[in-house]
């Protein structure tokens, strides 16, 4: 398999750097599965991530395709789940971007749930940002444009996007807690989404 020799991605300062390493065979397993979502791409899916020696990041990859194929969601929900329980520190940015798609469902689970509030909460372990003017249409001085760039600001916002009403009060519960001791930034996105997941 593929995936097993392509364990590590090229040397960052080679002219072939990500040429045929992991990150690019990660990306087109993606797209192929984008393209051509399948039973048979779950299994391989399912494989990943039972496997002790292969990178997480080729199951994230899929299952990120798989959000983008206009697939059944409901079917890589139980494999997502068990993504969570893995080291997937360098692939936030798409954990919490297919969160967000999978909260974005009739029916959702408490594992997605849980994680979008932790990550929610990591407000109070980043550091202060610096504010830029922005158009006033879009922006609170600024404040909302640096809000859609924290992986904080994307989890409330995911939240605020659950269709799931057995998770309702915690949802409620979580953004009530941020707005009261958020950063300006993410209680200024919460205010401007509210409206719109209502």
């Amino acid at each position: 398999m593929s995936f097993r020799k392509y364990d590590t991605d090229e040397d960052r300062w080679g002219m072939d750097f990500l040429k045929g390493g992991r990150s690019e065979l990660a990306s087109e397993f993606g797209n192929i599965v984008k393209q051509y979502p399948s039973t048979e791409k779950l299994e391989i899916i399912k494989a990943v991530i039972e496997s002790d020696n292969l990178p997480i990041e080729y199951a994230i990859s899929g299952l990120y395709g798989w959000t983008q194929s206009g697939a059944d969601l409901n079917l890589i929900l139980p494999l997502f789940e068990n993504v969570l329980e893995k080291d997937f520190s360098n692939q936030e940015v798409y954990i919490t971007s297919l969160a967000g798609s999978l909260v974005n469902q009739d029916k959702t689970s408490l594992k997605v749930i849980n994680y979008l509030v932790k990550t929610s909460l990591r407000f109070k372990n980043e550091n202060a940002a610096t504010f830029v003017a922005d158009n006033a249409n879009t922006s609170i001085n600024g404040l909302y444009t640096t809000a859609i760039n924290t992986l904080h600001g994307d989890a409330v916002n995911n939240l605020l996007r659950t269709r799931d009403n057995s998770f309702k009060k915690t949802i409620f519960d979580t953004v009530a807690y941020i707005l009261e001791n958020g950063p300006p930034e993410i209680s200024s996105r919460n205010l401007l989404s509210l409206p719109l997941s209502q």
